[in-house]
């Protein structure tokens, strides 16, 4: 389990995400993460990957004892970070975490690396993109055409 959590902390991030992450603030976005993961163990992957001080929040699935894609973990989140749900947008690979965040009322960015054809039960997100940078860019052009997330 030890060998485990030490190789998951040392992944690297993917090519694209240093590009993707400063297109999201050159618009003006700020930054934060909700994570499965124990703060902590976010927060030491994110220094390893040298991304950490891109993000303005981390926030743990320990800081409400419940796992995505409960309600209560995007809730929390945007707690935490200090936004109202219609005012952010989930960045994610995986049908069940924009799930959970759409029930939250959270605006949606799918990356579908990983997962290539999207459920017919997974609500249309507003921005996608087949990576990190793809995704980045289309959530910029919708913001742009008017599909905007206040606060920005």
């Amino acid at each position: 389990m030890e060998s485990a959590i030490a190789a998951a902390r040392a992944l690297p991030p993917y090519p694209e995400a240093e590009a993707a992450l400063d297109v999201l603030a050159e618009a003006g976005l700020r930054i934060a993460t909700v994570t499965n993961s124990p703060t902590e163990t976010a927060e030491r992957s994110l220094d390893a990957a040298g991304l950490r001080d891109r993000f303005e929040h981390v926030v743990g699935s320990e800081t409400c004892r419940a796992y995505k894609p409960s309600l209560e973990v995007y809730r929390n989140g945007l707690r935490r970070i200090g936004t109202e749900p219609g005012d952010a947008v989930m960045i994610a690979s995986h049908a069940w975490d924009l799930l959970g965040a759409s029930r939250a009322g959270m605006r949606t960015a799918w990356v579908s690396r990983g997962e290539v054809v999207r459920l017919e039960t997974m609500p249309t997100p507003d921005a996608t993109g087949a990576d990190l940078l793809e995704t980045a860019r289309s959530i910029v052009d919708v913001l742009a055409d008017g599909g905007g997330v206040k606060g920005r």
